[in-house]
């Protein structure tokens, strides 16, 4: 019973920041703010956080472990499987899918005040994906042209992240599916070579 009250209260404290956020960008909040509106004490927040910044900080892990969670999920053991896909297309939809189901948070993470740390989060995660995919198929390099890998990883990441980022910032209106195509698409218009 207490777990869950507990529970509660977080997503409480998540819904009224998501909302502040949303009204006000996250530097004018303070967590009295937070507390009247989510109808709990003071003490009763610093329960769970030490101040908004670690509540937010922990919300954004929390979405960034599911994510990782998601998109580092294992490949299917099928042994036919030839073809590397860096950023296969069930993945990617099943993370979109993520997003949409927690819109508003990720709304008010993406279009006031966290833009950047989120953004450059969801992109080391897509360059772990990256990574265990080359590892799993003894990659050494994947190369834009003739960029060097660096530069080749940063263009192939700022590319996907920008069209998730849009996604969002435009009320996430057009299907998770077209979403996950046009990224898988990705591949046409930006070629890369792989070296192993």
């Amino acid at each position: 019973m207490q777990q869950k009250r507990q529970t509660l209260t977080k997503q409480k404290i998540k819904e009224v920041l998501t909302e502040l956020i949303t009204e006000k960008g996250l530097s004018a909040i303070t967590v009295s703010d937070i507390t009247r509106r989510a109808g709990i004490n003071r003490g009763t927040f610093y329960l769970h956080y030490l101040d908004k910044l670690d509540l937010i900080d922990q919300l954004e892990q929390e979405v960034i472990d599911d994510l990782t969670a998601i998109l580092l999920a294992e490949s299917s053991t099928n042994q036919e499987e030839k073809n590397l896909d860096l950023f296969p297309y069930p993945l990617i939809l099943q993370a979109l899918q993520y997003v949409k189901s927690d819109f508003e948070f990720f709304n008010a993470l993406t279009n006031r005040g966290r833009n950047q740390a989120f953004v450059e989060h969801f992109k080391a995660i897509l360059g772990q994906l990256i990574h265990q995919k080359c590892q799993t198929h003894h990659i050494k390099s994947i190369r834009v042209h003739n960029m060097p890998d660096d530069y080749s990883h940063e263009l192939i990441l700022s590319h996907i992240s920008a069209i998730i980022v849009l996604w969002i910032r435009k009320g996430a209106i057009e299907p998770e599916e077209d979403i996950a195509h046009m990224i898988n698409d990705l591949k046409s218009f930006l070629p890369f070579e792989l070296e192993g």
